[in-house]
């Protein structure tokens, strides 16, 4: 097996985020977690991307974030 090169952590990568029916693409890092808001500029949860794929954090309750399409 062969190790990934250096460069694949640091190439950006794209997600596609749902926030209240409103698609939404973010580019982040391996290793990064970045905040995710609403139309109204409010923090509703935090996208943490890694070498093996992306999650949502810290979901605020009541809100319509997911990741991918509708």
């Amino acid at each position: 097996r062969r190790a990934a090169p250096a460069w694949a952590g640091a190439r950006p990568r794209k997600v596609q985020v749902t926030v209240e029916e409103e698609i939404r693409t973010i580019r982040g890092r391996a290793g990064t977690t970045q905040p995710v808001h609403d139309r109204h500029g409010e923090q509703v949860a935090q996208l943490k991307t890694t070498l093996f794929g992306h999650r949502l954090l810290d979901v605020r309750e009541g809100a319509q974030v997911r990741l991918g399409r509708p």
